[in-house]
């Protein structure tokens, strides 16, 4: 496995978290900093209880030593325990996997792995079809499969509509060129961001994308 070098990956990440939610640059994100970037993404999450408490709890844990400011360095040490976690876990799942302990994967063992899968997900697979067997009949016919895509359909719905209305800016009820170019340039922003922020060259990969999508 090769290794993430965690303080530069924790310094590069918080460096730009920090200035993302800081506002005032002062140099700390309080509880107001995280309730204002909140109400960006959706103002009525503010006055659900459940997130709310949720999010007080993931304040709690990274404002590590309780003086109601998150910090950089509070920041980088909250990154570097996950990441660490991260590692144990996949050390983890790599030595289960390795059953001989040789520190290497053989076709035969990554089979059994794919076997433990295939058994650990069986239960679920059965749920999945019960639910969509409505008749008992022991077979899913291709009515209780039109019936459980329609489903699908109706619950993903109000997601597509908030997606849709987002990206459609004058609410005409369509999306012309200009708001898909839109969409383009501000996913193109946050990928130079990203890029420059951990030093990646991403080369005319961005002017490429643009001709393409100007184009479209």
């Amino acid at each position: 496995m090769s290794t993430i070098k965690t303080s530069s990956l924790a310094s590069n990440l918080t460096g730009a978290i920090a200035s993302r939610l800081d506002r005032g640059n002062k140099g700390y994100v309080d509880k107001s900093d995280f309730k204002a970037v909140v109400d960006q993404i959706d103002p009525s999450l503010n006055s659900n209880s459940d997130f709310t408490s949720s999010a007080d709890s993931v304040y709690s844990k990274a404002d590590s030593n309780g003086d109601g400011k998150i910090t950089q360095s509070d920041l980088s040490a909250s990154i570097d325990q996950v990441v660490s976690e991260f590692r144990a876990a996949a050390d983890l799942l790599y030595n289960r996997v390795d059953t001989d302990g040789d520190g290497n994967l053989s076709k035969g063992e990554l089979k059994v792995a794919a076997d433990q899968v295939a058994s650990d997900l069986s239960p679920i697979a059965d749920q999945v079809a019960s639910r969509m067997e409505t008749d008992s009949g022991g077979k899913i016919t291709k009515s209780e499969l039109k019936t459980a895509a329609d489903n699908a359909v109706t619950d993903l719905t109000p997601v597509a509509d908030k997606i849709y209305g987002q990206l459609d800016s004058n609410g005409d009820g369509s999306l012309s060129k200009s708001e898909l170019n839109a969409v383009a340039d501000q996913a193109r922003a946050q990928t130079a961001k990203l890029a420059q922020t951990y030093g990646i060259d991403l080369g005319s990969n961005q002017a490429e994308t643009s001709s393409v999508v100007a184009s479209a």
